[in-house]
C-alpha cells in the first residue's frame, strides 16, 4: 500500500536493521502483526503532527502565549518569532516523549498479559501433548491436536505456527518461532527442553510430564507468595491513597491559616528577644499556600506512580503491570485530599475570615 510505503520510509530512517528485527519481535510478543518499520514511521509522523497542533493550540489559547513570552523574557531577551519556535520545539519534544511512553506502556502490558494467560494454561497443555505422544503421535501432531479451544490464546498461536511444520519447515524451526511469540521464561524453557529432547533422542513424554509438573509448582508458589504479601499491599495502598493526601491537606490548610493570621497582625506585634536567645518571626512564612499546593500535587503524582510500581511488583513480579493501578490510586488520592480540605474549611471558616 502507498500509505505503508510512506510510513516505512520514515521508519527506516529511525530504525536500523538490527533494531527493526528486535522491535519486530517485541511487536510479535505483544500480539501485533504490524511491520515494525511502518509502526515506527507512524510514530514519527504522528508525534510530529500532534506536537505541531499542540503548539498552534497553545498559541491560539487566550493568555497563554503572552504569559510564556514574559516568562522567557526574564531569562533571555528574544523576539516573539523565536519564542514561538521555542514553544514549537517544546511541544514536539513533549509529543514524542508522551507517545513513546504510551506505546511502551501499551506494548509492555500486552506482552505481560499474554504471558500470564499462557502460563496459566501451560501445565494442562503440556499434559495433553504428553498424552498424545504416549498414544503414538509424532510430536508435531501431538502439539497440534493438544491445542484445544479452552487454552485460548495459546491454542491460537500454536496452530498458527505449527501448521508450517507440516510443510517444508522443520519442527525445530517452528519451535524457535513459537518461542518468540511469548516472552515467558517457563514457556521458552519448555520449548528449549523439547528441542534438546528431540536432538538427543530422549523420552519426550517424560520430559513433558516433568516440565508440566514444574510449571504447575511454579504457579502455585507464585500464588502463595502473592497471598503472603497482602499486608504489604494494604500498607502501600493506605499510605499512598489515605495517609499522604491527608497529611498534605492538613499542611496546606495550616499554611493558609498562618498566611491569614500574619496578614492581620500589626508589624510591631513581634519583637526580637535577644536576651533569651529566641527569635520570633516578623513576617509570614516564605512558602505560600499556592506554592505548597503545586508541590503537593507533584508529590501526590510521584507517590501514586511509585506506589503503583510497588503494587505491580508485589502482585505480578513486574513493575510495568502497576501502570494499570496508577489512575485509580491517583484519583482516590486526589479525592481524599480535596475531601479533607473541604472538611477543614468547614471547621476553620471563622479563622480564615
Amino acid at each position: 500500500m502507498v500509505a505503508d510505503d510512506f510510513f516505512r520510509f520514515f521508519g527506516r530512517l529511525f530504525l536500523g536493521r538490527e533494531k527493526s528485527r528486535a522491535f519486530g519481535e517485541t511487536l510479535r510478543s505483544a500480539g501485533r502483526t504490524s511491520d515494525p518499520e511502518v509502526f515506527a514511521g507512524l510514530y514519527i509522523i504522528g508525534a510530529f503532527v500532534i506536537g505541531a497542533l499542540l503548539s498552534l493550540f497553545l498559541n491560539w489559547l487566550p493568555g497563554f502565549f503572552p504569559s510564556f513570552y514574559w516568562f522567557l523574557q526574564d531569562i533571555v531577551v528574544l523576539q516573539p518569532i523565536y519564542i514561538f519556535v521555542i514553544l514549537f520545539l517544546l511541544c514536539e519534544i513533549l509529543s514524542y516523549i508522551s507517545l513513546w511512553v504510551l506505546a511502551y506502556i501499551t506494548l509492555t502490558l500486552s506482552i505481560e498479559t499474554r504471558t500470564k494467560s499462557v502460563e496459566a494454561v501451560l501445565p494442562d497443555f503440556l499434559m495433553y501433548v504428553s498424552s498424545n505422544v504416549k498414544a503414538g503421535m509424532p510430536l508435531d501432531q501431538a502439539i497440534w491436536y493438544a491445542a484445544k479451544p479452552e487454552f485460548g490464546l495459546l491454542s491460537i498461536e500454536v496452530k498458527t505456527v505449527m501448521k508450517q511444520s507440516f510443510g517444508s519447515q522443520t519442527l525445530e524451526t517452528s519451535l524457535d518461532e513459537l518461542s518468540k511469540v511469548f516472552k515467558s521464561d517457563i514457556f521458552n524453557r519448555t520449548l528449549l527442553l523439547l528441542r534438546q529432547a528431540i536432538a538427543s533422542g530422549a523420552e519426550v513424554a517424560e520430559v513433558l510430564d516433568r516440565t508440566a509438573e514444574d510449571a504447575r509448582e511454579s504457579l502455585l508458589l507464585r500464588k502463595e507468595i502473592e497471598a503472603s504479601l497482602v499486608l504489604y499491599e494494604i500498607f502501600v495502598l493506605f499510605a499512598s491513597m489515605v495517609g499522604t493526601p491527608f497529611l498534605f491537606a492538613v499542611s496546606t490548610k495550616l499554611i493558609a491559616i498562618l498566611e491569614k493570621a500574619f496578614a492581620k497582625l500589626p508589624p510591631t506585634s513581634f519583637q526580637t528577644q535577644q536576651f533569651i536567645g529566641m527569635i520570633k518571626p516578623a513576617v509570614a512564612p516564605i512558602v505560600t499556600s499556592s506554592q505548597f499546593f503545586w508541590f503537593t500535587m507533584g508529590v501526590l503524582l510521584v507517590t501514586s506512580l511509585f506506589s503503583s510500581f510497588i503494587l505491580g511488583v508485589i502482585r505480578t513480579g513486574s513493575r510495568t503491570q502497576g501502570f494499570k493501578y496508577f489512575p485509580v490510586i491517583l484519583l482516590i488520592s486526589a479525592i481524599i485530599y480535596y475531601l479533607v480540605i473541604g472538611l477543614l474549611d468547614m471547621f476553620f471558616t471563622n479563622v480564615l475570615l
